[in-house]
């Protein structure tokens, strides 16, 4: 009785070779995905530090417009005074920023900067105040400086 052999399939080191080739194609995929992932995470807190820029500059130029005076406390503390309506507060809370919309009524106030604030300055010169925001995280640093003119 003749046996007859079958020479299909693959040898041994094909099937090695296929392996390493499919486990080079997939650290390659995972080194990827990791580095878009930590991509991704640096430009959202970079993007966060920008929005709490914005949103602090808005909120001190926006309460300044129509105040009709100012107090600066301790170099940390923005208060607007309004004829019509409460004065509002802006100031600063560990590495926080707090809009209170009504500084009579106290209340902790909105977050402007959540973490990122390392400094909030208000130097007081003869007629006017120049407010300094600096905000930073690990990846992005922003300064921004306004200046608040007293009106007569």
């Amino acid at each position: 009785m003749r046996i007859r052999c079958h020479n299909s399939g693959f040898s041994l080191v094909e099937v090695i070779a296929a392996m390493l080739a499919a486990g080079v194609l997939v650290l390659a995929a995972g080194a990827m995905i990791w580095h878009t992932q930590s991509a991704y995470r640096r430009l959202n807190k970079a993007v966060d530090v920008q929005r709490d820029m914005r949103a602090g500059m808005d909120v001190l130029v926006r309460m300044s417009r129509p105040a009709t005076g100012f107090v600066f406390a301790a170099g940390t503390t923005f208060t607007a005074m309004y004829s019509n309506h409460p004065s509002s507060r802006v100031y600063a809370s560990g590495s926080n920023l707090f809009y209170l919309a009504n500084a009579a009524g106290g209340g902790t106030g909105q977050r402007l900067v959540n973490g990122s604030l390392r400094q909030f300055s208000v130097l007081v010169q003869t007629n006017r105040a120049v407010i300094t925001l600096v905000l930073q995280s690990p990846e992005e640093k922003m300064s921004n400086s306004v200046v608040v003119m007293r009106r007569n």
